[in-house]
């Protein structure tokens, strides 16, 4: 059955939806048929599941509801701001209101602080809340607010202390920044009928009068390509705004300050760069690499595959090679930078293993890597945690937070004296090694004798061979992290003695840029022979599970590889869980009106490339797993076809193959849709139901009892235990 077949499901435009309500515009018989798959969804899972566990769903509801309630909230996760006057932090009530706080810094410290005020409150039911941007002095709050129900955007600006506002109705807004100077907001907007030219806009602000007339505003920046996406944003030092405009694999930035604009350097393809700045001139800060594997130019220019950190003067720019800038750090063989954070005195590197994707931090000096050092984790803090820089946005702060999480402990934010050495008193860590929790780094080798790394995570020792569910999370896209990470959705199935497996594929950037580089493009299938790799291991020569009892989630980008996989592989899996998947490749590139196809081609490679492992058009419907599908119609990233069609072309499949009574009928895997009426890629207002739906979905499918007699042999985990990966 060809793709064609499936064209109603397209019929509700995304683009239609913004700001709408779906039933004032869609196929009123198609919004209908969702919501009967929907109902259907929710009703056998729900009977399965308590047939299974004699349990109702809301009990895993609540699980997560608890679990979720245990992350930072509130003063806890508040963050500096750029004078170092208060820190900030926001609450949401749960039923659509968040409320803003601030908390004054009596010492200019960030871990001195008074009581908290409110300073602005949002209602999520009348508008949708956007970017918001800090005044330097910390006086006033601008943001982006787009009504709820439809009509043109706004710039609004908040006196905080006052409460005064003055606001202006600006189309397709982005992002903003406030300019080092007050008077000045900086915008990103989009305009024409598809929204693909990206324009930055200097627009005047006079605190007490308010903004000059947009016709009155200075375009800087104006990019018709559509392979590029642009950013705006004031530097770290408060010293310029920064333009850039980037594609898959070259860039192109601009500092603008109240004397002009100078360009960084001009645009080469297959050069990457990202600019950050002190509050000085001699204070511009780059991150560059090449994004190909061309040995001789990169020998010319000093630039390798992976980014390597420069800093230069104003008076240098534009660069014309990066011969030109000094090279202030270069990692060793075994590690990738993969961002800094900039302070007065000394830039944060946040690196990663090439080796095992382990991550750390260190902090590099002014006179580059002689003084470079790295920043030891507690003895409490398991070495396989994910560790993500908080926000320090002050940037004569002498000292920084990050945060540290695992699947099994929620974030914890942590704060370190860069002039002491030492971290800063109140630091609250709990116990992540203690004797009821199982972390460790493992790795399978994939097709081409590559070893992947797996970051494997439950509440007790592996015992058993093959006795344990196990749920392997997939995504190896975009150069993004899908690292151990505390997800209240998995945590239900770890107190059922349930093994989470965070897959590190080829196409994520958990080995550093090279890794990335290795599958994306026209390598993107390697990142689905990483996912077999890792199933078969689990289910082999790490013991782990059977195939009886694994299963495969992923979102996003990463259905690509989780449904490739269970194309190639189906016996692998028991179950396949997708949540607003991106999974119609070969559509999505080969349809120019939607707004990210030009610029996501890099990302995918060309049609043969694509042809050969597009989950939507490699369906093989005698042999897949039963699979949950739940999209959203109101999602402008995937839009809600790419679940809807591949739900239904899997259906109809399992129907022609009943009908024709065919004899291998093993894994006929039923395959359930939800669709959501709205909540956009994030399901906002609908995840709590969606992942305890998910959950049950996976303790149902995957079986605790196996169907085979054991022989009692300790798995090879089980067995690794003690031992130092």
């Amino acid at each position: 059955m060809t793709r064609d077949a499936f064209g109603r499901h397209r019929r509700l435009a995304p683009d239609c939806l913004i700001g709408t309500n779906p039933l004032d515009v869609a196929d009123k018989a198609l919004l209908a048929e969702y919501r009967i798959e929907s109902n259907l969804a929710e009703t056998t899972i729900d009977k399965k599941f308590t047939d299974e566990t004699g349990l109702d769903r809301s009990v895993l509801l609540n699980e997560i509801r608890d679990a979720a309630s245990k992350q930072p909230q509130g003063v806890d996760t508040a963050e500096i701001g750029p004078s170092g006057r208060f820190k900030y932090f926001h609450i949401d009530d749960g039923a659509g209101i968040r409320m803003f706080y601030r908390v004054p810094v009596s010492s200019g410290t960030p871990t001195e602080a008074g009581e908290p005020e409110e300073y602005l409150r949002v209602s999520f039911h009348t508008e949708m809340s956007g970017p918001t941007s800090l005044s330097v002095d910390e006086m006033f709050i601008a943001r982006v607010a787009s009504p709820t129900l439809g009509g043109t955007d706004k710039i609004i600006v908040r006196h905080i202390e006052s409460g005064n506002e003055h606001s202006i109705a600006i189309p397709n807004l982005e992002s903003l920044a406030f300019g080092p100077n007050i008077k000045d907001i900086f915008i990103l907007q989009q305009i024409g009928s598809a929204g693909l030219i990206q324009c930055i806009v200097r627009i005047a602000f006079h605190p007490v009068d308010g903004f000059d007339a947009p016709e009155n505003s200075d375009i800087l920046l104006h990019d018709a390509d559509e392979r590029n996406f642009v950013e705006v944003r004031r530097t770290k030092g408060n010293r310029w705004i920064m333009m850039q405009s980037t594609s898959k694999s070259s860039n192109e930035a601009y500092l603008v300050d109240g004397d002009g604009t100078l360009l960084v350097r001009k645009r080469e393809e297959n050069v990457m760069y990202f600019v950050d700045c002190g509050d000085a001139d001699d204070e511009i800060f780059l991150l560059a690499h090449k994004t190909n594997n061309d040995e001789e130019k990169v020998e010319s220019d000093c630039l390798g595959e992976e980014m390597k950190l420069f800093t230069a003067r104003s008076t240098d720019l534009p660069l014309g090679s990066f011969r030109d800038a000094k090279m202030l750090y270069k990692p060793d063989e075994n590690h990738s930078i993969q961002d800094i954070d900039v302070f007065s005195g000394f830039v944060l590197l946040y690196e990663t293993s090439t080796q095992d994707g382990k991550q750390r931090i260190s902090i590099c000096r002014e006179d580059g890597a002689a003084s470079t050092c790295t920043v030891s984790l507690p003895e409490q803090i398991h070495e396989c945690v994910q560790i993500s820089l908080g926000q320090n946005g002050f940037f004569n702060s002498s000292s920084f937070r990050f945060y540290v999480e695992s699947p099994l402990r929620p974030p914890t934010p942590l704060e370190y004296d860069v002039e002491m050495g030492t971290y800063c008193e109140g630091n609250r860590v709990d116990n992540f090694n203690d004797e009821d929790y199982f972390m460790k780094k493992v790795f399978a080798t994939s097709a081409d004798g590559t070893a992947i790394p797996m970051t494997l995570a439950s509440q007790t020792t592996p015992g058993i061979e093959g006795q344990r569910p196990t749920v392997l999370v997939a995504y190896g896209s975009y150069g993004e992290m899908n690292g151990p990470v505390y997800d209240p959705a998995l945590v239900p199935l770890l107190r059922r003695n349930f093994t989470i497996a965070h897959a590190h594929t080829r196409g994520g950037g958990e080995l550093g840029t090279k890794w990335y580089e290795g599958g994306r493009g026209m390598n993107k299938p390697r990142a689905i022979d990483d996912l077999i790799a890792c199933a078969e291991a689990l289910t082999n020569e790490l013991a782990v599970t059977e195939t009886h009892l694994l299963g495969v989630k992923a979102f996003s980008a990463g259905a690509v590889v989780a449904a490739g996989a269970a194309n190639r592989s189906p016996s692998l899996f028991s179950a396949l869980s997708l949540t607003c998947p991106f999974l119609d490749v070969t559509g999505a590139m080969s349809d120019s009106t939607l707004p990210l196809t030009e610029h996501e081609r890099d990302e995918w490679g060309d049609p043969y490339t694509i042809a050969e492992y597009c989950p939507f058009t490699n369906v093989v419907g005698n042999s897949l797993p039963p699979t949950l599908v739940v999209g959203a119609l109101d999602d402008v990233n995937v839009p809600y076809w790419h679940a809807s069609t591949y739900a239904m072309k899997r259906k109809q499949m399992l129907i022609q193959m009943r009908e024709d009574e065919v004899d291998d009928q093993r894994h006929l895997g039923e395959t359930l849709l939800k669709i959501e009426e709205s909540g956009g890629h994030n399901l906002i207002g609908f995840r709590l139901n969606v992942s305890s739906l998910d959950c049950a979905f996976l303790i149902s499918e995957l079986k605790t009892k196996s169907n085979k007699e054991k022989d009692g042999k300790v798995s090879m985990l089980g067995m690794l235990w003690n031992t130092v990966v």
